[in-house]
């Protein structure tokens, strides 16, 4: 009998934060049927002991990577895509800072068997303190150019059903090799972080392929431990990258309802960067996107919008209310 792990090869970029790391890969080789998985671990510059651990721990079937200058999370993982196992039929994506639970790329890889449209699949990405609320249930867009974690903060089970998402999220997900070979790769490098998965959303969509949200596939999440911790960087690069997507990928029909909304969502975010302190890189964020959009190749699909999510601004008033409600009732 085959191994179900045996054909896949699993990507997981790392940045500083050794015993974090090491509990991650843990959770994956402890798996049952995680047996015979090929796991890529890129270390992206950490400029600590992190690899040197990594490597000393001589864990089964993980690879390292060393990269000798920091490029962001895309570039891990493209580095990982690079250097994967091209023999294997599927290819996941992990952030080090999970913990998963038996059995999910097993189930993982059946419903991604179940249909040949679907390109992708997503697990449920659980809140590390509140393991009843997702994190993520795969990633939504709308078409004010706002890509958002699909579910974030609500309870896992009103999301129990077996659903497209608009595209995966960079935290956890599977997809078959060829699939993403057909698309241009991985994901797009120059990105670097932020809304690199979004981008991939857009081009499977292009090339005539799903992505869909397995519930009872689980992986625990401490967001955004890793490569969030710079403000003005994340602003930075979600202004840029976001930018960039809505002007190359949104369709021009959709156009006029979706430019006035986009200039809405913009004032927000800009009063979101005043109050962080990150006002310049947002702007200058907005303004370096413009050579990309020039240079880059359209993303957009006529029928793109069916896979758009609607009522983004009371979405977005309801996460934020989540995160407040959720930070004045912890600790730390």
């Amino acid at each position: 009998m085959q191994r179900p792990a045996s054909e896949i090869s699993l990507i997981i970029p790392v940045f500083r934060d050794a015993d974090v790391v090491l509990q991650c890969l843990q959770s994956v080789l402890s798996d049952p049927m995680a047996e015979g998985l090929d796991v890529i671990v890129v270390d992206d510059a950490s400029g600590d002991d992190t690899p040197d651990r990594i490597q000393e721990a001589r864990l089964p079937g993980v690879r390292l990577i060393r990269r000798k200058i920091n490029g962001g999370f895309a570039r891990a993982c493209c580095e990982g895509w690079r250097n994967r196992d091209e023999n294997r039929t599927y290819v996941g994506v992990l952030n080090a800072d999970t913990v998963v639970e038996p059995g999910w790329l097993k189930r993982c890889r059946e419903v991604l068997d179940a249909d040949p449209l679907r390109g992708c699949v997503v697990p449920s990405v659980i809140c590390w303190d509140q393991p009843d609320l997702l994190d993520s249930a795969g990633q939504s867009y709308a078409s004010c150019g706002w890509g958002f974690r699909r579910g974030h903060l609500e309870p896992a089970t009103r999301y129990s059903k077996i659903e497209d998402t608009f595209g995966p999220t960079g935290c956890a997900m599977l997809a078959r090799a060829d699939v993403i070979e057909q698309c241009g790769g991985l994901f797009r490098e120059d990105l670097e972080c932020y809304y690199e998965d979004t981008e991939l959303g857009f081009r499977l969509h292009k090339h005539g392929y799903r992505c869909t949200h397995v519930p009872d596939a689980r992986v625990r999440h401490r967001i955004s431990l890793t490569y969030n911790k710079i403000p003005a960087r994340r602003a930075y690069f979600v202004s840029r990258n976001s930018t960039l997507l809505f002007w190359t990928g949104v369709p021009l029909r959709r156009w006029w309802s979706a430019v006035p909304q986009r200039c809405v969502l913009t004032a927000m975010l800009a009063i979101q960067a005043v109050r962080h302190g990150c006002l310049l890189p947002f702007v200058r964020g907005r303004l370096e996107a413009w050579p990309k959009i020039l240079r880059s190749p359209s993303l957009r699909r006529s029928d793109a919008s069916r896979n758009f999510s609607r009522g983004w601004l009371k979405e977005a008033r309801r996460q934020s209310a989540a995160r407040t409600a959720g930070s004045s009732g912890s600790d730390h």
